[in-house]
């Protein structure tokens, strides 16, 4: 926010600027025609109109000046790789999204298992037509992989029971959209998910080895993983960070994607006051390059 006082002294000085301009112009004037000035006087309530609409469009500068930024882009140091932090709608954003999502690949939005409003939720309304078709193409991509155990009823009275490893990644394509569902929290008995940081970090590193296994080097997305309904008891700049501190990690190892984008909905940027500007000069920091 800029100070109020820089404010007051900016409107002043340009108010100042375009009389003393006028003025300028009109003072050599009156040397050669005396009568000028007083031909001119009527005239004076515009010289005032003047200055005002200069004071408008100086502070307009300085509000343009001073606006926060809400994206930047950086090449990951030793190769081809973009980095991109910026604040959006993460669905009208182009490219492959990773969905954070149970170690259980639950996928049942009617019976409050998964949020309608989480970004599980929205893919499966956006991307398909029932939540049977998101399940057969889950099931599909999930059959090469070994469960790491089946849980009981009495543990998990609800939802699917076949708990995959930690940082699982399976990629679906709609033949619109493409995503990668990742494996990274677990629900108690009151179907409430959640994680650790110390999970997510393990989930991250697992992720991007699959994705450079069995993805095909396209652009990537993704939401702030761990934040929300995740429960992550960390703040939202903390898991940003996290994000941006394994993808370069995982980058300095090879390529597996062309950029990735860690997208910041612009009312949880709000919300959460998360100061962007500080993110962007860590991602900076972080061996990248605009």
């Amino acid at each position: 926010m800029i100070p109020t006082w820089r404010i007051c002294r900016c409107g002043l000085e340009a108010f100042c600027a375009a009389i003393g301009f006028v003025w300028l112009m009109i003072e050599p004037a009156t040397y050669f025609k005396p009568d000028l000035q007083g031909k001119l006087a009527p005239y004076w309530p515009y010289l005032i109109g003047f200055g005002i609409v200069w004071v408008i469009v100086r502070l307009g500068l300085l509000a343009h000046e001073h606006a926060p930024k809400l994206s930047a882009c950086f090449r990951v140091d030793g190769s081809n790789t973009l980095l991109e932090l910026m604040v959006g709608d993460l669905f009208q954003i182009d490219g492959a999204l990773i969905i954070p999502s149970s170690i259980t690949f639950d996928t049942d939005t009617n019976n409050q298992t998964i949020s309608p409003q989480s970004i599980q939720g929205q893919f499966t309304r956006i991307s398909y037509q029932s939540v049977d078709h998101l399940d057969s193409d889950l099931q599909s991509a999930l059959s090469s992989r070994t469960p790491s155990r089946t849980v009981g009823m009495d543990e998990k009275p609800f939802g699917k029971r076949k708990e995959y490893p930690l940082g699982t990644c399976v990629r679906l394509d709609t033949g619109k959209t493409v995503a990668y569902f990742l494996a990274l929290t677990k629900y108690n008995r009151d179907k409430t998910s959640q994680a650790t940081m110390d999970e997510l970090k393990i989930a991250l590193e697992e992720m991007w080895k699959q994705i450079r296994s069995c993805g095909e080097l396209e652009d990537l997305k993704t939401p702030v993983i761990g934040a929300a309904r995740s429960r992550i008891n960390e703040s939202p700049e903390n898991l940003i960070k996290e994000i941006v501190r394994s993808f370069t990690a995982a980058v300095s190892e090879g390529p597996f994607c062309k950029s990735l984008r860690i997208v910041v909905h612009p009312t949880d940027l709000e919300r959460a006051q998360i100061k962007f500007e500080n993110l962007i000069r860590f991602a900076e920091s972080h061996a990248c390059h605009r």
